[in-house]
Parts: structure tokens; sequence; C-alpha cells
């Protein structure tokens, strides 16, 4: 017959001495008598809110089975082998925290584990006994990789892009999880279900095509001897409950955390254990069963006999319940918060727990707010975390550590960090892991592996990718002129009458065969870099037959020198720097572990385990222990079980978002077949029951709060709070947006000085900053404020084509010339072309140039193939005139005597510089030169014949002339042209012969052009250039600032 007692609030006396926290061996009546009951050997079930000293009661608990003279006015010796067991690592590993703090003397060896730790050592011991190897564990993104080819065979039913998404291969995996909670193989589940009157014949089919699937994914496995977590338990409960010859060893009594957390797998594994005589201690709160959001709905907690004997029938074990009726944790505000949460969940077993004492009623206060914007939301909470960082306003100052943002989900998470960053407040996500296919660094290792492996070589794009990632560090606009110098030059080394090789051939042979490029073959820091990558590449590929695949790895990954640039980032910087070299370096260790576990496995690593490295998307499974730095905790509900924070903020609680209401399952319904083997009505899993779960979600997440809790949701066009928020919308205030750092402190004493300058308590306030050394408080650092000095008096240079710009608006000259270069377009690539072609033309003739012309337009950038068509016969037909124009001159007696002559001359401090593109000659009687320039315009629009004859650019080329530039000797300009090759005949513009008067007039051009730009102010020329010009460049320059409005 089984026996349980119940002792609640009724009857403790008030205890106004109890200390407010646990690190102390005082305990209240109900504690003490959970210690006794504990002492006498029997089974408890404890049952507290959060903060009502469970945590204090397992390590106390242990603390006197191992150490009796820590107590000596308690002994306890009844048993010297106790196991605490916890729902997680992070856990797991805080109570042997707090173990060892109480102990005199720190227990050597693990006695505080996970249940699926608990289980391998089970394995292990069977293993040892017979000679065999132990099981290894099957992590969930393995798991995933296993499934992917199968999933596409066998759920056919499913359109083709659900049969390859990841809600379908979480869903198997779920199902995975649920056949080794219930030891159903996978073969078997067919008979189980093929007669379910309750469930429709189509759902019935995805689960027998999921488990063939899941039953091909075992076999792999298998072979491989690796189980998942739920069949480490499954096996491990068949070891204890069968008969053998094992001696295991086994604990006296296990001391259970979040009891109410326990899944069928484990469960099973604490009744094969009952049969065995161990003790149990249960403790936990029903409504924090994080797990039910899973499908898992145990009742240990509250009804641990009958759910023992559900999973061993004929299990007669009796247990003692307590319930604890006081909070230590937090204060009367954050209690009222969390029962105000909790009386909407739906009650399992009991709800004894839900009104305890608070301790402290003072203690503690609840704010809500909502923003106007995401980065609103994250600006209130960074002022909360800085506000309590510093201590402002009467506030005790708190380590960031102790601090905790908590929201629904992980993609979530990891945004609010990125934000944060940008706040200068250093965070850190808990929780998952890293998802290899995501990281840059790991995906271009990875191409580089199945390249070597497959005997590929390496692709353009691939190169493109790798230049400019995490291990070429080539900036992409350095990228994008090296292809660009690398064209030029192809083109000059080519023969002529040759294809010049395109840019992503050369790129490619540069990779095949390094060796044959010269350093200098295009002299830039761009090129010297991917020279490297592809000599790093030709050494991992020759080295194929002689390395395993993590050697390859690492020559790829220690070649790239990367590695302690990052690690000094790591080390060293703060923010987004800092998170991005701590995800570099952690998912490349991450590979190597992944490479290393299939090596060790004796598995071949070969191409079909790297491709699906590179399309998984679960994190992979790590045992690296979370960072001890001072950091805010960002995570999710489930990351912050078993722990406590002074300040915790929940974010986004958003309509959709938290609660999310959303089906679960809903490809192949796992929670339908979860109540069918638990034997359930199938009606339960309803829309309410989702509800509850994200309630309990939340509950745990508020109940972590020592101190302040704050809730945040985004109220706008795009988002509004969710249905949770009425239960804290009475606490709602309005909270600052500042983010209290002295950047913005700065800027709110500048802008308070901007409206007031005779303000002088400001004034000092930036003084004293200033003199800190606070960027952007000196006013020596302020834009317009520093005295620009004289005119520079240093000798301006200018291009032929700039000096008309120059002329016409100095502003608009200064713009072109300091502005980034945009995009350039198919017209000067043709332009380039066509100006190439006519230097080529008077040795090739016009059919070579044809020729030439098809065999480089391949080359052009045109965005369709009608305007490639078109502008090819515009171009032959501008070779066409160029011809024409040719024979016309020879014609007249000028012949062609330079193309591309470069030039420089300096007049009065102004020099000019640039390449004239043909020049023409005509013999004098004297024997002298007469020389003609040509200028050859390949655009449409053409200067009128007026404006020719004082046309600046040409009026320098023939200056050059006369300056000697161009050819040796007394040679004589004779006139200059603009010729338009672009039409049905070339048309030209003509300026006559320069004259000293011109030249004079040119001189004094020059001067003037030189003093409107040498300065530091630059004239915009409203009248003639700006005004001219709607949406202009110079508009926006014109414009008054918006900090002056």
């Amino acid at each position: 017959m089984n026996r349980s007692t119940d002792i609640s609030n009724s009857g403790i006396p008030d205890r106004s001495d109890l200390p407010a926290a646990f690190n102390t061996p005082r305990f209240d009546a109900v504690q003490e008598l959970v210690l006794a009951a504990a002492a006498d050997g029997q089974n408890l079930a404890v049952i507290g809110a959060p903060g009502s000293g469970k945590t204090a009661l397992i390590t106390e608990i242990f603390c006197r089975s191992v150490d009796p003279v820590k107590q000596p006015a308690a002994p306890f010796t009844l048993s010297q082998k106790t196991l605490i067991l916890s729902p997680n690592r992070r856990t797991a590993t805080s109570l042997r925290d707090a173990v060892n703090a109480k102990l005199v003397s720190p227990r050597a060896g693990v006695f505080s584990q996970t249940f699926v730790a608990f289980a391998f050592s089970v394995l292990q011991s069977a293993a040892a006994h017979r000679g065999e190897l132990a099981p290894t564990l099957l992590t969930g993104a393995v798991q995933d990789e296993l499934l992917v080819e199968s999933l596409q065979h066998d759920m056919t039913m499913l359109p083709a892009a659900s049969r390859d998404s990841l809600q379908l291969r979480n869903e198997v995996r779920d199902l995975w999880r649920v056949l080794d909670a219930f030891a159903l193989p996978a073969a078997e589940l067919a008979s189980r279900v093929s007669d379910s009157p309750a469930v429709d014949s189509e759902t019935v089919a995805k689960w027998i095509a999921a488990a063939n699937s899941i039953a091909a994914a075992q076999r792999i496995a298998e072979q491989a001897n690796r189980l998942t977590a739920g069949g480490i338990l499954a096996r491990a409960t068949e070891l204890l409950l069968s008969e053998n010859d094992v001696e295991f060893e086994l604990p006296q009594r296990l001391l259970i955390d979040d009891a109410a957390d326990v899944t069928e797998g484990q469960l099973a594994l604490l009744a094969a254990c009952a049969k065995r005589g161990i003790q149990f201690c249960l403790f936990g709160d029903p409504d924090l069963a994080a797990v039910s959001f899973q499908g898992e709905k145990t009742r240990l907690l509250t009804a641990p006999e009958q759910e023992l004997q559900r999973k061993t029938p004929g299990l007669r074990v009796e247990f003692q319940r307590f319930v604890l009726p006081r909070v230590y944790r937090h204060g009367e505000a954050i209690r009222n918060t969390l029962n105000r949460i909790a009386e909407g969940i739906g009650v399992s077993g009991t709800a004894d727990q839900r009104q305890p004492r608070v301790v402290d009623r003072a203690a503690g206060s609840v704010v809500a707010d909502t923003a106007s914007s995401f980065s609103g939301e994250i600006n209130k909470i960074a002022h909360q975390l800085r506000k309590h960082r510093l201590g402002i306003n009467g506030v005790k100052p708190v380590a960031w550590s102790e601090m905790a943002i908590i929201c629904r989900t992980r993609s979530q998470a990891a945004a609010i960090v990125r934000e944060l960053d940008f706040q200068d407040i250093p965070a850190v996500m808990l929780g998952g892991g890293v998802v290899l296919s995501e990281n840059q660094a790991v995906t271009d290792l990875l191409k580089q592996l199945l390249a070597i492996i497959t005997g590929q070589p390496l692709r353009a794009d691939f190169i493109a990718e790798l230049a400019t990632g995490p291990l070429g560090r080539i900036a992409k606009v350095d990228y994008s002129r090296l292809r660009a110098a690398i064209l030029i030059t192809e083109r000059r080394n080519s023969t002529p009458g040759q294809p010049v090789r395109q840019v992503d051939s050369v790129l490619e042979e540069l990779f095949a065969n390094p060796n044959s490029f010269a350093p200098d073959y295009v002299d830039t820091p761009a090129f010297r870099s991917i020279l490297r990558l592809a000599k790093l590449w030709q050494r991992a590929n020759s080295q194929r037959e002689d390395k395993t695949v993590r050697e390859l790895l690492w020559t790829l990954w220690d070649g790239a020198e990367v590695a302690t640039a990052l690690q000094q980032t790591s080390l060293n910087e703060r923010g987004a720097a800092k998170r991005y070299a701590d995800e570099q370096l952690d998912a490349v260790l991450a590979l190597f572990f992944a490479i290393e576990r299939e090596e060790q496995a004796e598995r071949e690593i070969g191409e079909e385990f790297i491709t699906e490295l590179l399309s998984g998307a679960l994190p992979q499974d790590t045992l690296a222990k979370a960072s001890q730095q001072d950091t805010v905790h960002v995570t999710t509900p489930h990351g912050v079980i078993g722990e406590s924070y002074e300040l915790v903020c929940i974010a986004h609680l958003a309509d959709g978002v938290w609660p999310n209401l959303k089906s679960r399952g809903s490809l192949i319904s796992v929670p339908t077949l979860e109540s069918l083997l638990r034997g359930e009505n199938l009606s339960q899993n309803t829309r309410r029951d989702t509800a509850h779960d994200e309630l309990r979600l939340l509950y745990l997440a508020a109940s972590r709060a020592k101190t302040t809790l704050c809730f945040f949701a985004e109220q706008s066009e795009n988002s509004r709070p969710g249905i949770f928020w009425r239960l804290v919308q009475q606490n709602q205030v309005t909270l600052p947006e500042t983010a209290l750092t002295l950047r913005e402190t700065v800027a709110l004493l500048r802008r308070k000085l901007e409206a007031n300058p005779g303000d002088q308590e400001t004034a000092k306030q930036l003084r004293v900053l200033a003199d800190a050394g606070i960027p952007g408080a000196d006013p020596e650092s302020w834009y317009g404020m520093r005295d620009p000095g004289p005119a520079a008096t240093r000798s301006v240079r200018l291009s032929p084509s700039a000096l008309k710009n120059a002329q016409d608006c100095p502003l608009s000259w200064f713009i072109s010339r300091f502005r980034s270069p945009g995009a350039t377009g198919s017209a000067l690539a043709v332009g380039n072309l066509i100006h190439k072609l006519f230097e080529e033309l008077p040795e090739t003739g016009l059919s070579k140039a044809y020729e030439n012309l098809r065999e480089h337009w391949e080359e052009m950038p045109f965005e369709s193939e009608w305007q490639s068509a078109a502008e090819l016969k515009n171009a032959q037909l501008m070779l066409e005139n160029l011809r024409l124009y040719s024979s016309t001159a020879t014609a007249e007696g000028w012949e062609f005597l330079a193309a591309e002559v470069p030039f420089e001359f300096t007049v009065e401090g102004v020099t000019v510089r640039g390449k004239i593109d043909r020049v023409e000659s005509k013999p004098n009687p004297d024997g002298s030169l007469s020389l003609r320039v040509i200028d050859l315009k390949t655009g449409k629009s053409k200067v009128s014949k007026e404006d020719a004859k004082s046309n600046l650019q040409l009026l320098s080329y023939q200056t050059a002339i006369a300056h000697g530039e161009v050819t040796e000797g007394q040679n004589t300009p004779a006139g200059a042209s603009l010729l338009y090759p672009r039409g049905n005949k070339s048309d030209t513009r003509d300026q006559e012969a320069l004259t000293p008067e011109k030249q004079q007039e040119f001189t004094e051009t020059l001067q003037q052009i030189a003093e409107s730009i040498s300065g530091t102010s630059f004239t915009a020329r409203i009248k003639h250039h700006c005004g001219q010009h709607g949406g202009s460049e110079c508009e926006i320059h014109l414009r008054q600032a918006v900090s002056y409005e």
C-alpha cells in the first residue's frame, strides 16, 4: 500500500530572522523536515516556487551525506553514495560548484550529472564487464546529416520543398526522440499505429515513412556504435531491468533537480533505478515544466508513485511530499507578477506552491514599457542595464554577469547581442552551438577540402568568395580593382591578333599553377594576398595522398595565417570585433571536432560527409564551458534553467512571437503520436495547451529575477504587444531610451550649448569631459570650428578632362575628385575597346579590327542580348567611320604619328597631366613637323562648333605639343579636333592652331582655375551650373545642415 504525506504552508511558525540567501546552514521549519526525511532514507517529492530553497536543500543533503563533520549537530551517515541529476549540463555544473563551495574539502569525481551522463556510465560498466567498447553519442547535428538523404526517398507524400526543409528534419528527429523514449523500435511503429481508429490513414502513413528514414539512419549509427541521447537512456534502462551478471556502480540516493522536466525516457530510467531500491529525492515546480513545450508531459513530481508504476508495472514506491512555504529570491512585487502569470497555467497535480510567503516584502521592483521600434526597445533595455551597472538613482551597482536578457527565440537573442555591441555593452548568447554552414570561414575551408578530395579545380566564383572572405581578407573593392588590373595586364601582354584571356580563366589558372605567375604580375597587395592563397591551396592539394583530412584542414587553416589575429582580437577588443573573432574561432574549432569524431569512429570522410556539413542547419554539440568574462547573458528561457540574476529583462513580448501559438509538429503530427503512445485522449493537444506551455516559459524567465524584473515590447505599425502583455500592463511606466554612455552625454551637452551658447554650466561640463579625453567633447574637434588657416600654396594637378568641370563649378570638381568612383557601365567599356582598336587600325586593317572586336565583345557588361547585338552594330559602324577618317586624313597629307601619348607640363604652378588619343603629323618646308591632335569621343553627345574653338581639353593638348612633350625638335601645334565616329558618318569639331594670344589666355584660365580649387572652400556656381541641374550632385551640399535648422 502506497503512503504519502503532504506538508504545506499550514502550521509553520513565522521566522522573521530567516536569512535572505542560502549560502548559510540555517533553514526554516519545513526545510528542516525535508532534511530529516532525507536522512531517514525516505523518498521525497519537494515542491516549491522559484527561490524557495530547493537548490539549497539539494546541496545541503549532498554535503551532509559526504561530510558529516560539516554539520556536527546533525550527523548524516546513512549513505556515502549520493548522486545529483540535473536536466542539462549547465545546471549540473552549477550544482557541482555550489556543493564544492560548501564542503570543507572539495569532492573529487563527477557527483552532479545529467540523466544521459548517468545512463552512459551504466553502459560503460556493462561494456567494461563484457570487454566491449561503450557506444558514443549521436548528436543532433549528426542525426540531421543522416536523415537528409533518406527523407527524400521515404517522405514522397510531401512536396519536394518540404522534404528538403529543416522543419521536417526537426520533426523527424522529434519522432526519433519519442520512439527512444517509449523504447519502440522504428521498424515496429507500423504494427503499433496501423489499426488506431483515432488517427487518419494519411497521418499514419507519414509516421511509418518517417520511421523508415529513422530505421535507415539507426542502422548507419549502430554500425558506428553510436546512440542518440534517448537511445542511451533506453539502452541503460534495458540493462538495469534485465537479468545479467553485471555489477553496476549505482548510487544509493538520487537527488533530482527540476523533476517536473523529467522526460519519458528519463522516467523509464528512474523506474529501473527504483526497482533496484535507490532512494529518490525529487525537487521542482510543476509550473516550470519547460520540456512540456516539446510534448513531454510526465507527472513524476506531482504523482511519482503512479508515474513510476506506469513505466514498471507492479513497482510499489512510497513518497513523502513537502511544499516549501517561503520565497527568499525576490520580493513581493516580483512574486505578485509571478502569481498572475501562474494563475493562467493549467494545474498539473497541485497548485499549493503558487502562494508562498515572501520573506523580504520590500525587495525588488517590476516595470514594463513599450517602444515604437525594435531599436527603441534595445535602447530602453540598454538604459536599464547601464543604470544598474553604474548604480544610478540609488540602484545598487550590479556586475554585467548578474544581468540577463531573455527572449523567445535564438535568432532574437543573436540580434540583441549584435545591437548591444553598438551600445558598448558586453553581451554573450548562452545556449545552442555553432551552425557550421552559417560560418564563412568554415564553408571556405570545407569547399577547399571538398575540391581536394574530389580532385576538382577551384572555380572563379568560389575564388572570389575565398579571397574576400575571412581567410583571404581582401576588401571587395580591392578585389574588383584587382580584376580590372588583371584584364589590363592581359591586354598589354597579349599578342596582336590573339584573343585576350578572360579574368576568370586567369584566376583559375593562378590556383591551378601559382608558380607560373611572377609576384609582380600585378603589383598590388591584393594580388600578393591571392597568390599566397593559391600557393597554400597547391600545397594542401599536393598532400592529399599523404595526409588525413584533419591534417589537410590544419594545413589550410594554419596557412591562412588568421588564427593569431583573431585570437588577439578576441582577447583585447570589445563589441562587434570581439564577437566576430569569437564566432570565427568557435566555428573552426567545432569543425575540427566534427572531423575528429568521424576519424575516431573510423568512418570515411569523403564527399558525402563534407556535403552534409555544408548543408547542415543544426548547431554542433559542444562541451565547451561558457565564457567566464563579466558579460550580460542573452538567451532563451531554456538557457536560464537553474539560474538567477539581479536584473532580468524579458524582451519582445510581441504578438505572434511570445506567445507563439502555432501548432507544433504540423508536418507529421508528432505530438499526436506521443499522446497515442501515452494512452491519452488525442483531443487534449489543443491551442490552449500550447498557450499554457508558452506561459510556463514566461514564468520560468520571469522567476529568474532577484531584484528587478523588466518587460519590453514593440508598439508600432508592424508589431504590437502580445496577449501576455495584459499580465504586466499594470506595471507599465515610461522608461528612458538614453543609453547612458559618454558619447551620448557629449551629444546632449553639445545640443544644449548649441541652443544656448551662453550656458556656462554646460560649457564647464564639456570642458571636464574634454580634459578627460572623451571623443567629441573638445570644441577643436567640432565640424566647422577649426581655423582652416591660409590658402594652400601647393602645386595644383589637373587632368585635361577635368579642366572644364573645374572652370564651371569648383564645388562639382571637388565632389567628382574625391567621391568614390561609381559603377562603370557598358558605354565606358565599349569606348575603351574602340580606342584600342582605333590605335591598332593603321597596322591591322578593318577586317582584322572587326575580328578583334567580336573576340572582345563577350567581355562587355551588357544587361541583355538585344542590347549587346545593337551596340555591336554601332561599334562596327564606328570602326568603318574611323577607317574612312584615316583614309581622308592620309589623302590630305596627315600621317599617323602616335597614340595614347602621355604628357605633363607645368604653367605658373599648375601641372596638367594626361594622354593624347592620337597625334598626326604633316612635314613643313623647313623640315619641322606640324602636329594635329585627334581626341576620340565615342559617346552620343557632341559639343557645339563654337565651344570647340575654346575647348580647354584641346587647348591643353596643343600646349603640350608647344612644350615639346610629344616629339623632340621645333614642332608646332597645327590644331586639334574632337572626332565623333558614332552614327552614319564621322563628325569633327575643330580648333584652330594655338597662337601666342590663345596660349596666354589659356595660361590665365589655368591660374584662375587653380585659385578656385587650391583653397579650403569651393564655390558653387549656382547660376551657371548647380541651379541648372535639378537633383545634381552639388544640391545636397548646398542645403543647410539639419542640426542648424
